[in-house]
C-alpha cells in the first residue's frame, strides 16, 4: 500500500469538504494534486492567465503552503494537454512541481479519490524530489490506468479493472478498418463472469461505444440487459450517463430494470435528473422508476437535480411525486442543494421548491452546521436571500 502521510496530516477546510461532499458517484472530476517549490499562492498567480481561457470550471484549493489541489471535469485529451501546460508554466517561472492526476471513479468516494491523489503524489515526490514530474491514474485511459491495487487494501493486481494492460497506441488507430468491431466485442477475452479487462460486459462496452445497432443485435441474441459491470453499475446506468437516448430505449424495451441499483445505490433516474436529461427521465418514469428512492448517501433524484440540473427537471420530479423535504445522510435538503448549486437557474429552483413546501424545512441544519439561509448569506446570493426571508 502507498504511504498516506500527506493526507493523514491534512485538515480539510469547510470549502474543500463542501466541494467533495457535493460530488456524486457519477461525477468524474480529475483531482490534480501538486507539490511545489514555491507557495501555492504564487503558483495560482502563475496559472491564472494560463487557465483563464479554459471553458471548464476549475476549483483550486490551498492544502498547505506548498501543496495545491485543482479539481475539474474534462476529457482525457484535455487533461493531457492541461498537464503539459502546467509543466510548461511552472518551468517558465523556475518552479519545480510534482503533479499527481487522479481521475475519480465509482469505486471510491470523492474523499477517497482525493486521498489516492495525495498517495500518488507522495510516490512522485520520492521518485523525483528535485525535478518536475507528472503521472496519471485514469480509468478512461488504458495507457495510464494501473488500477487501484496500490490504494485499496486486499485488492489484488489482475482483479477486474486492475488487469495489467499491454498498451499499444497502434491498437487504437482511428484510421484502421473497423469492420471487425463486433468481433472485438465478442472475441472471447472475458472472464467467467463475462467481464473484460476493464470490468465491462460486451453489452456495456457496446453501450459505451454508442453503437445502437450492436446493442440491438446483442439483445436479440440474448444478452442480459441487467448484468452489471465489475463495479455493479448496470447497463441502463451506463446508457443514461454515457450513451444515447436510442440505446436507453432499446434497453428499457428489452426489460432493463429502471430500479436496479449501481455503485453507491445509484439508479438511472438519479443520473438522468442530475444531468438534465428530461426525455430519458420521461422514459424511466413511464417504466416505473421510483422517484423517491434514496441512495447509499440518502440522496434522491430531487436532491441531486436541485443543485445541478434545471428548473424543468426539478418541476417534473415534483410532478411525479418527489418529496421536497427528504434529507440526505449529511442532513441536506433539496433546498440546501439548490442554494449552493453553481448554475444560472439557482433562484428559479429555490423559488419552485419553496412553492412546493420546502419552507417546512427551511431551518434544517446539516452536518456542517449550515442552513439554507446561512449558505445563501455566505455566498451573497441576494435574490435567494430575499426568497428565503419571505418564506420564513
Amino acid at each position: 500500500m502507498l504511504s498516506s502521510h500527506i493526507f493523514d496530516r491534512l485538515e480539510l477546510d469547510d470549502v474543500l469538504r463542501e466541494h467533495l461532499d457535493g460530488l456524486d458517484s457519477y461525477d468524474d472530476p480529475y483531482f490534480i494534486c501538486i507539490k511545489l517549490s514555491t507557495t501555492a499562492g504564487k503558483a495560482i498567480e502563475v496559472l491564472i492567465p494560463e487557465l483563464d481561457h479554459l471553458e471548464q470550471d476549475i476549483f483550486a484549493f490551498r492544502l498547505e503552503p506548498q501543496l495545491l489541489l485543482l479539481s475539474l471535469e474534462c476529457e482525457v485529451d484535455e487533461i493531457k494537454s492541461l498537464s503539459q501546460m502546467l509543466l510548461t508554466a511552472f518551468e517558465g517561472n523556475n518552479i519545480t512541481a510534482q503533479i499527481a492526476i487522479f481521475h475519480h471513479n465509482c469505486l471510491g468516494s470523492p474523499v477517497e479519490t482525493f486521498k489516492w491523489s495525495t498517495q500518488l503524489l507522495e510516490s512522485l515526490i520520492e521518485k523525483s524530489p528535485n525535478d518536475s514530474i507528472v503521472e496519471f491514474n485514469d480509468f478512461c485511459d488504458r495507457g495510464n490506468w494501473p488500477g487501484l491495487s496500490a490504494y485499496i487494501e486486499g485488492r489484488e493486481q489482475g482483479c477486474g479493472a486492475d488487469f495489467g494492460y499491454d498498451y499499444d497506441e497502434n491498437d487504437y488507430d482511428e484510421d484502421e478498418d473497423n469492420d471487425d468491431d463486433e468481433d472485438d466485442h465478442l472475441d472471447g477475452s472475458y472472464d467467467e463472469n463475462g467481464l473484460d479487462a476493464s470490468g465491462f460486459t460486451a453489452l456495456i462496452q457496446a453501450i459505451l461505444d454508442k453503437d445502437a445497432a450492436l446493442v440491438a443485435k446483442m439483445i436479440a441474441d440474448g444478452a442480459d440487459v441487467n448484468q452489471g459491470d465489475w463495479y455493479k453499475n448496470t447497463p441502463l446506468n451506463h446508457a443514461v450517463k454515457s450513451s444515447t437516448e436510442e440505446v436507453v430505449t432499446l434497453l428499457l424495451e428489452a426489460g432493463a430494470n429502471p430500479n436496479q441499483t449501481g455503485s453507491y445505490g445509484t439508479r438511472p433516474l438519479m443520473i438522468a435528473s442530475f444531468n438534465g436529461l428530461l426525455p430519458i427521465m420521461e422514459q424511466l418514469l413511464a417504466k416505473g422508476a421510483e422517484v423517491n428512492y434514496q441512495g447509499d448517501e440518502g440522496e434522491t433524484a430531487l436532491t441531486m437535480a436541485a443543485g445541478n440540473s434545471t428548473k424543468d427537471v426539478v418541476e417534473r420530479l415534483l410532478q411525479a411525486g418527489a418529496k421536497v423535504n427528504s434529507l440526505t445522510n449529511d442532513g441536506n435538503t433539496a433546498l440546501i442543494h439548490a442554494v449552493i448549486g453553481n448554475y444560472n437557474e439557482r433562484t428559479a429552483i429555490v423559488e419552485l421548491l419553496l412553492a412546493n413546501g420546502a419552507a417546512e424545512t427551511i431551518h434544517q441544519v446539516n452536518i456542517h452546521d449550515s442552513t439554507a439561509m446561512g449558505l445563501a448569506l455566505d455566498r451573497e446570493h441576494q435574490e435567494v436571500i430575499e426568497l428565503l426571508k419571505q418564506a420564513m
